[in-house]
């Protein structure tokens, strides 16, 4: 057994990890460690050098995607995911695993289907789509995947020029791209005034990726967006005319201002001919230049699954992709259907307001509410129920381990009724991935009372220390929903899905739209809260967490106006650019003598919460007894952090006192005033430039605690 080996092995994945890759690409860095790792059959190694990454792991099988890729490939890590099912080491996985499982096993079965042959050209309209391929590392695997989207267009006569809006948005996008998208979009143009006299000169144009794998690069979405544009244009103005896909069909090649198709290279096209091969298209639109290689490479392919229906259509130019009409459907619409489009629009229906009445009578009738009041929680369903306790709808969400022992579920989801009309709107985060896009994973999304999405945020901030920059992938969770000057903002933090890095930051609840301020903390935050526990008139956010830099649990307070910078660091490996946050109470708690005794590399704070009636802010801080799941403290601070008393919890207590009368620890027993002011002792606080031993007294009466 080569332990140095399997060292560098770690320490090169973790490097290949921090690199920006689709969801899949990253499973497969996994999927060849894990392999070397499950081979040896060792469980002190598997411990070692694999449980680092156990909720990585989980995470990211549960957004694999089979399309693309040979069954082959897909197979070998269905295989692995059912051997780790089996370890006792990802126990506590088994839902999320089965789950992911069966997906992967459907995802396979609908391949296979497909290579049989036996998948059907459909005459219902279906989604545009282009294929993408994942550059970096040259591999064996050929990391292609088909991509979705959809256009929104708006006007606004103060527009000075036509603004494309890509989402999820980039810190820049790429060249080639961008240009592609202008160009596709003055096509559109072009065409659409054949058949409507005078559009608006500007537009402002949404491009929403749907599952957005990787960075997008270069021009070959060209044909697809351009059908796109034209697709929506004539949507929003209401022409004569509508355009839609029949069928399973994909398009790739990029355009020129002339609708000229451009060709791509010969190793691009094989690979794309690959993508889509592995997948249920039946007809691919690409460049006429490229249709010869295109045509050897399916070829080839078919030597192995000659049953595999797949029609390759060579497209000179843009009026010669318009008249394919076997895949492309341009007809008239009915007058009535535009009438009503019309109507619709313009609110001017009397109809609707029948409806409205109708809806109205028969809610009133049978007594319903349809106003979410609270939530309830079985297993990873959550039902939204009305203040009668009727389901009005039900998500999906998965809870972090410790979340649901303490079921703090308020970090996940909210109910409160922002624009102040009644009726609540519903905030939820942390997602189960199945249910939604893989690029919108770890995102926070604001519902209506009838479960439709009114906006979403992901989090893609980057951030660096001087040994890594990490990669923009994170988690949401909600700290609380206050006013700022009128208006109702969300206070929230995101945790990094796979490393250290989290933050706190703040959104406009009614917009989704990220407002200033953030603290970055080199470990992750757990939950807080909001309140003025400083009597200064000013909200605070009061949080703990686990902090790698630090060495384990803390605990701060910031004003919600000030957040800016970062957390403390002892070993000066600061994030790049950002100052320390000016602190009103940064408090780091010390290893107890039982975490040390069991050799816990660090404790962590997993709530911060405010007691209303006592005036106090409770600190939970987990000390981490592998015997017992439940181990801890509560520090209960009062007086502006002047005062303290730590509640020794019951499990605690026998842990400890266990090993106390048994010669492993030193008296005092865990329930002494002598024991709670030894660990009293050991809190240290920031002063702005340093850790100074903290200058609070112990509350002497102990029954204020008792709650």
């Amino acid at each position: 057994m080569d332990i140095p080996h399997l060292e560098n092995q770690r320490i090169e994945l973790i490097k290949n990890l921090g690199k920006e890759k689709s969801p899949r690409s990253s499973l497969f860095l996994l999927y060849n460690y894990f392999d070397e790792i499950l081979c040896l059959n060792d469980d002190s190694i598997i411990e070692s050098f694999l449980l680092e990454f156990s909720q990585n792991y989980v995470n990211l099988l549960s957004q694999f995607i089979s399309i693309g890729i040979s069954p082959n490939s897909s197979k070998h890590i269905l295989d692995q995911a059912k051997q780790i099912l089996e370890l006792n080491n990802f126990a506590e996985y088994k839902s999320e695993l089965d789950r992911s499982i069966l997906g992967i096993e459907n995802g396979i079965k609908n391949i296979n289907n497909s290579l049989a042959g036996e998948t059907t050209f459909s005459e219902n309209s279906s989604e545009l789509s282009f294929p993408v391929l994942e550059g970096g590392d040259n591999n064996s695997t050929s990391f292609g995947l088909l991509e979705t989207f959809t256009i929104k267009i708006e006007v606004n006569k103060s527009l000075k020029q036509n603004n494309f809006i890509i989402v999820p948005s980039s810190e820049q996008v790429e060249k080639r791209l961008i240009e592609q998208i202008k160009i596709s979009w003055e096509l559109a143009i072009r065409y659409l005034q054949k058949h409507f006299n005078n559009p608006y000169k500007y537009h402002n144009v949404i491009i929403n990726f749907n599952k957005k794998y990787v960075q997008y690069e270069g021009y070959s979405l060209g044909m697809a967006i351009t059908l796109g544009f034209l697709q929506e244009l004539f949507r929003f103005y209401n022409t004569p005319l509508t355009l839609s896909v029949k069928g399973n069909v994909t398009f790739s090649g990029g355009m020129d201002l002339n609708g000229s198709i451009k060709p791509l290279s010969k190793e691009i096209i094989e690979k794309k001919i690959e993508t889509v091969f592995f997948s249920d298209i039946n007809h691919f639109a690409l460049p006429e230049e490229d249709l010869i290689n295109a045509q050897n490479k399916l070829n080839d392919l078919k030597t192995n699954y000659p049953n595999r229906k797949l029609k390759l259509i060579g497209v000179s130019d843009f009026e010669d992709l318009l008249n394919y009409r076997h895949i492309l459907d341009i007809k008239k619409t009915k007058t009535t259907i535009r009438i009503n489009k019309f109507i619709k629009k313009n609110k001017l229906t009397l109809t609707l307001f029948t409806i409205l009445i109708g809806i109205s009578l028969y809610y009133s009738f049978f007594t319903f509410d349809h106003n979410p009041h609270e939530f309830q929680v079985i297993e990873n369903t959550v039902n939204i129920l009305n203040k009668h306790g009727n389901i009005l709808w039900s998500t999906e969400q998965t809870f972090d381990i410790n979340i649901k022992k303490t079921q703090h579920w308020d970090s996940y989801h909210k109910i409160f009724d922002v624009n102040k009309d009644g009726t609540n709107e519903i905030f939820i985060t942390s997602e189960l991935s199945k249910n939604i896009d893989s690029s919108k994973y770890g995102r926070i999304a604001c519902f209506d009372n009838y479960g439709k999405l009114i906006w979403e945020y992901n989090l893609r901030d980057r951030i660096a220390n001087s040994r890594e920059e990490y990669l923009n992938q994170y988690r949401i969770f909600i700290i609380d929903i206050i006013e700022e000057d009128g208006k109702p903002i969300i206070v929230a933090y995101a945790k990094h899905y796979l490393w250290s890095p989290s933050v706190i930051f703040k959104l406009d609840a009614i917009t989704g739209k990220r407002l200033d301020g953030s603290v970055w903390s080199q470990g992750h935050y757990s939950k807080g809260t909001v309140c003025d526990f400083d009597n200064d008139g000013t909200l605070e956010v009061i949080i703990g967490g686990l902090n790698n830099a630090l060495g384990g649990a803390f605990m701060l307070s910031i004003d919600v106006d000030k957040l800016n910078g970062q957390t403390p660091n002892k070993h000066k490996n600061l994030f790049i650019d950002k100052p320390i946050g000016k602190f009103n109470k940064f408090l780091l708690f010390e290893k107890t003598d039982l975490c040390k005794y069991y050799n816990n590399p660090q404790n962590s704070t997993t709530a911060v919460s405010y007691s209303k009636s006592y005036k106090q802010i409770h600190v939970n801080v987990d000390e981490k007894d592998p015997n017992n799941p439940n181990v801890g403290l509560v520090y209960k601070f009062e007086n502006n952090y002047k005062s303290v008393n730590v509640q020794i919890g019951d499990n605690y207590q026998f842990s400890r006192d266990k090993l106390v009368n048994n010669g492993f620890l030193n008296k005092p027993l865990s329930s002494t005033k002598e024991y709670r002011q030894s660990v009293v002792d050991e809190i240290k606080e920031w002063d702005g430039e340093k850790f100074i031993k903290y200058k609070g007294n112990i509350i002497k009466n102990n029954k204020k605690n008792k709650d």
